[in-house]
């Protein structure tokens, strides 16, 4: 696949090597490989190396398969935004001039996602790095490559306040991620319908989790 023009990839493996000691994402000078849950399949894995302005790739139950279905072709997308449209915004229009074949990349799964800004609140990203790197070591599915991949809703919500105290979260964290997990699992948090609500509907649903 061909990258969009400018596109800054190292700036995305500066993001994905946030933790060096990660153990669901290896990030190397030309790429990354990342282990993931394929819907109900044991963990799969991908490998991405940006090469010349474009993006090979491999992906399978393991990285030498070269497997290309389109749940990983998605992934792909999602995590690199290779197909994000660049925004027109009258007030932000300038910064992003300024800041050419800069793209946000985006977690691939939305439970991920919502886990990680719940860890992350409110915490230096050193520790946010460190209590994420401890769940997925304690839950995630392993790959034959050794990453773990990021634990599910419902693995999450398995657990107890005290397991994750033992893993260094404080108490309100604990208790924040597991009704999220919770909430998800059971599917009273829709995260896939988000996606076609407002902001604002949104912010109202996730803020009743805990109400």
């Amino acid at each position: 696949m061909k990258l969009p023009p400018h596109y800054r990839f190292r700036e995305v493996l500066d993001f994905y090597g946030r933790d060096p000691l990660s153990v669901s994402e290896s990030v190397e000078p030309e790429g990354v490989k990342k282990a993931f849950l394929n819907g109900a399949a044991p963990a799969a894995g991908y490998s991405f190396h940006f090469n010349r302005g474009r993006l090979p790739f491999r992906c399978g139950r393991h990285l030498r398969d070269a497997s290309r279905g389109s749940a990983h072709a998605g992934h792909r997308l999602r995590r690199f935004r290779l197909r994000a449209p660049i925004p027109g915004d009258p007030l932000l229009g300038d910064i992003v001039t300024r800041q050419r074949g800069l793209r946000i990349p985006l977690t691939p799964e939305p439970w991920e996602a919502l886990a990680w800004a719940i860890i992350g609140q409110q915490i230096s990203l050193k520790a946010a790095v460190t209590l994420r790197r401890e769940l997925i070591g304690a839950v995630g599915e392993c790959h034959p490559t050794g990453l773990r991949a990021h634990p599910t809703a419902e693995a999450v919500a398995n657990l107890n306040v005290d397991t994750l105290r033992g893993l260094k979260f404080s108490g309100s964290k604990a208790e924040y991620l597991l009704a999220a997990a919770r909430a998800v699992a059971s599917g009273e948090l829709p995260l896939p319908a988000l996606r076609e609500m407002s902001a604002l509907r949104g912010a109202r649903l996730l803020g009743q989790i805990r109400e």
